[in-house]
């Protein structure tokens, strides 16, 4: 117990001196142009012009008009020197818009103007950030700045994982511009992690799209976000969805389509730690709006997920794998979840088949595994797992959201990309490590915890050498 906390605490001490700076300038330019960006691609999505400005005004004044016509009015109007804040000053106006009278009397139907503008702005805000080539330049300009970049990274015909490597390394020691200070980075742990004040949307986490894929013939979007919750006191109250998440449900149930959230928030409490409530609130959903969205949680926290304490002596594969499916699969052993429509597609069966094929393609049904290779087992597995719900879920969007949308979510997307999308191109890498490594630096100023991003790069190595050695 003793060892298993200094080991965290050092571990938590290196992850501090690798990202921050004591001093430094608060809101750098390359901040501020992401979220210029921004505004102006909500405003181009919403397509804001004097006859839609009209229309609203025309309306009775109400609550709901009069914060739709703020939100026109910051959109259309000169851009603010605070881009951050114009940005949020949106979201105060939507949420206002959002929790007027006037918007739950009318809000079953798409039809009257203004509720139909609420959802057409929820909808531009988790649909239509598409800021990929912004992330690609910004990770570019890290890697020439940088004092630990890579030369060889540059070559023509350099193996996919040294020059992903290699990016890592770059924004590891990125410039300190680049990087947070002492007193924000404490502060932004505080509140992640205890819940007290914790709202990601409102605290400057743009949502945005990172890239699709197809599957079954369908292609479905990814969604980059922090948690949609917010939080005062979690110790003491309940997690609450944030207005502009279930105006973009509201939207989609009013337009047919779907959403998978792939939850990788802990569903317990730790000491240092309070992920439950947010957990709880989310998979609630499943029962609110159970035709437009599916909430599954899957672990990437605990003892097994690390396979430390007594898991690291599960060297058979025998003994390993049956414990891997009880731990997903059976609810109340499980830090998992699923709801009653996924268990009824064949949950059981399908992980089931999922850990025989993970076993045989890539460890060949191998007696005994070492504990690294029992990681890219489990990620393997999860990112099977995950390409399957998106398949039996018939969705037209989804996340794997963590907290904040930049470690075990940085780490599930990168895999996902990655999994979909191993090309060996000079697009693909740029891309890869755009979606892997610009989320932290845009949402926190560091790069992505070091661990996370062990389990990226090795698990992507044993997939790639599998498919290397099998033609």
């Amino acid at each position: 117990m003793v060892k298993n906390i200094i080991v965290k605490f050092v571990g938590f001490m290196r992850r501090v001196v690798a990202n921050i700076c004591i001093f430094n300038d608060p809101n750098p330019l390359w901040r501020k142009d992401f979220y210029k960006k921004t505004i102006v691609t909500l405003k181009g999505a919403l397509h804001i012009d004097k006859a839609l400005v009209a229309t609203i005004s025309k309306l009775p004044r109400t609550s709901l008009t009069r914060h739709l016509l703020s939100i026109m009015k910051n959109l259309s109007g000169p851009p603010w020197h605070s881009s951050q804040r114009q940005y949020r000053n949106i979201i105060f106006h939507l949420r206002f818009a959002l929790r007027s009278k006037d918007y739950r009397l009318r809000r079953k139907s798409s039809s009257p103007p203004d509720v139909a503008l609420c959802h057409r702005l929820c909808l531009a805000f988790y649909r239509e950030n598409r800021l990929l080539p912004f992330c690609r330049d910004l990770i570019d300009v890290i890697e020439k700045e940088s004092p630990k970049r890579s030369t060889s990274a540059e070559a023509e015909g350099i193996a996919i994982l040294e020059q992903f490597d290699a990016g890592y390394v770059a924004v590891r020691s990125a410039p300190l511009s680049y990087k947070t200070s002492l007193l924000r980075y404490f502060l932004d742990s505080l509140h992640g992690h205890l819940g007290i004040v914790y709202d990601p949307n409102f605290q400057i986490n743009s949502v945005q799209i990172l890239y699709d894929v197809v599957v079954g013939g369908k292609t479905v979007t990814n969604i980059r976000m922090g948690t949609p919750t917010r939080e005062y006191l979690s110790r003491f109250q309940k997690a609450e969805i944030v207005p502009e998440f279930f105006g973009f449900l509201r939207a989609y149930s009013n337009g047919g389509k779907r959403h998978l959230y792939i939850n990788l928030q802990r569903r317990r409490s730790t000491f240092l730690s309070d992920e439950s409530r947010r957990s709880r609130a989310l998979e609630n959903l499943n029962t609110v709006f159970p035709n437009t969205i599916t909430v599954v949680t899957l672990d990437k926290d605990s003892s097994f997920y690390h396979q430390r304490g007594g898991y690291r002596s599960f060297s058979y594969t025998k003994k390993f794998k049956e414990e891997f499916f009880q731990q997903v699969t059976k609810q109340k052993k499980s830090r998992c979840f699923f709801p009653e429509s996924i268990k009824k597609k064949g949950l059981d069966k399908a992980f089931k088949d999922i850990i025989e094929t993970v076993h045989g393609r890539y460890f060949d049904f191998r007696s005994t595994l070492g504990v690294r290779e029992r990681h890219d087992f489990i990620e393997i597995a999860y990112l099977l797992l995950q390409n399957w719900l998106l398949e039996v879920s018939d969705v037209d969007t989804f996340c794997l959201a963590c907290k904040d949308g930049i470690d075990r979510s940085g780490a599930a997307n990168s895999l996902m990309f990655f999994y979909h999308n191993k090309h060996d191109t000079k697009k693909f890498i740029k891309d890869w490590k755009a979606i892997t490594f610009a989320p932290a630096l845009l949402v926190k100023r560091r790069s992505m915890i070091a661990s996370r991003f062990d389990r990226v790069i090795t698990t992507a190595r044993r997939m790639l050498f599998q498919k290397q050695m099998r033609g």
